[in-house]
């Protein structure tokens, strides 16, 4: 499955290490639209810019990543936020799930390839509701053909 190149991606994390990785590793693979945020402060002011997929460090700045997550759901409950942890971090993640999390990355256990396949399941996720969407259009414009 190719991917689409033009999803808004956000990157959160107050590593400038993990953010440069990450950013690379997008536009290796021909992303250009990313933003990236070392605190929690900036990327709310920017969700604005409707991102498609947010990558969230679980401890940003010494907090909860999950405090960020509810407030990027409650802008927005489809934006699909992807939490990196740091390996001792995973129970924080579980108990994130019940927040929305679309999925979790463990830092130093192939990242990178776990993140590009996270996009393409996004990617799925995208063309597979505006299949459903453009075959409920059509079904509602055949039916108003039908009814009087």
């Amino acid at each position: 499955m190719k991917i689409n190149k033009k999803l808004k991606i956000f990157i959160v994390d107050n590593s400038l290490f993990y953010l440069n990785l990450y950013e690379q590793n997008l536009k290796n693979i021909g992303h250009t639209d990313i933003s990236t945020f070392v605190n929690g402060t900036d990327c709310i002011k920017a969700l604005s810019e409707k991102p498609d997929i947010v990558f969230l460090d679980s401890n940003i700045n010494n907090s909860q990543g999950s405090d960020l997550l509810k407030r990027i759901k409650l802008f927005n409950p489809g934006i699909f936020v992807v939490m990196v942890i740091d390996p001792e971090g995973i129970r924080t993640t579980i108990n994130s799930t019940n927040v929305g999390i679309a999925d979790y990355i463990i830092k130093g256990q192939d990242e990178i390839e776990k993140a590009n396949l996270i996009l393409l399941k996004l990617e799925d996720r995208k063309s597979t509701y505006k299949k459903n969407a453009k075959d409920l259009c059509g079904l509602i414009s055949k039916n108003r053909k039908i009814l009087p």
